[in-house]
């Protein structure tokens, strides 16, 4: 199953099943500023002490969001990355 997606012109990306990652066929500079900003708030959400809060050990709420936020870290590295080399 293909899904293909359309970001107001900014992008156009696919997905090649629903567990897949999301492939970027086209993408300008637009669009990954969006998406560098969509990481940083999902950051600031995790870095929240009640954030996880389904999760009732301490230890492994915290563990879970330093890996989270770890994770989302690298993200923004290679959005960064992709940035640079996107169109206007």
């Amino acid at each position: 199953m293909e899904n293909n997606y359309v970001d107001d012109n900014n992008s156009v990306s696919v997905r090649y099943g629903c567990q897949s990652q999301m492939k970027y066929l086209y993408s300008n500079k637009e669009c990954w500023r969006k998406n560098i900003t969509s990481i940083e708030e999902a950051i600031k959400e995790y870095e929240r002490e009640d954030s996880l809060s389904y999760i009732d050990d301490e230890k492994e709420r915290d563990k879970r969001r330093k890996e989270l936020i770890s994770q989302y870290k690298e993200e923004i590295i290679e959005a960064e990355k992709e940035l640079e080399k996107a169109e206007e």
